[in-house]
């Protein structure tokens, strides 16, 4: 058994390895049914393969939205998964999330602490928060047997991000449902889930 793990003092910059590629140039874009990760939101969306790492230990995929301007939702999911045997030890949750993501770096503001949810297989964590504008969710959930204390062990599949109306907009109860319902993985070369309609009038 291996077990990937994070000291507390480095755990920031683990996680964020956790949903980096070993290259920028190894993101690869992918149709919906190649991928296992899916958001079935009907907004604008590529989805991408960031590979296997150098120790072919963690691939990643990447699912984001494509804003063209303020009007439009924006979102940007991960999904890290293991390979047989490799153990995330590390725990990570909606907060640790939230400075993952450069959207949230320049000002935020937390509207509704964390609360939990179950979104496909995941156990997830959630917050909601404000950013240039938007009210966005931010989210975080593992799956898989963990290595360890499962109070502590993140188990084999990590998915993260996060979801922001168009500015203006606001992030009902009704809209929010609406967007961690459609949080999924899948067997890769399978349909997803039907999309639904986006959350907001456009």
């Amino acid at each position: 058994m291996k077990i990937v793990t994070a000291t507390a003092g480095a755990a920031l910059l683990t996680i964020i390895a956790i949903f980096s590629p070993a290259d920028a140039a190894t993101w690869k874009t992918i149709s919906s049914e190649e991928s296992p990760l899916y958001f079935a939101v009907d907004i604008p969306q590529v989805i991408e393969d960031g590979g296997w790492n150098a120790q072919y230990s963690r691939r990643i995929y990447r699912i984001a939205s494509i804003p063209k301007s303020g009007q439009d939702a924006r979102a940007v999911l991960y999904l890290s998964r293991l390979a047989p045997n490799y153990f995330f030890q590390t725990v990570q949750d909606a907060r640790s999330a939230l400075a993952l993501f450069k959207y949230f770096k320049k000002d935020h503001t937390i509207l509704q602490d964390q609360r939990t949810a179950v979104t496909g297989d995941f156990r997830t964590s959630y917050l909601i928060a404000e950013a240039q504008g938007r009210a966005c969710v931010v989210f975080s959930g593992k799956t898989g047997q963990g290595g360890g204390d499962a109070q502590y062990s993140e188990g084999t599949s990590i998915l993260t991000g996060y979801y922001c109306q168009p500015v203006g907009d606001d992030l009902t109860d009704e809209a929010l449902t609406v967007v961690l319902d459609a949080i999924g993985t899948k067997t890769e070369g399978t349909v997803a889930q039907a999309s639904a309609p986006a959350p907001f009038e456009e």
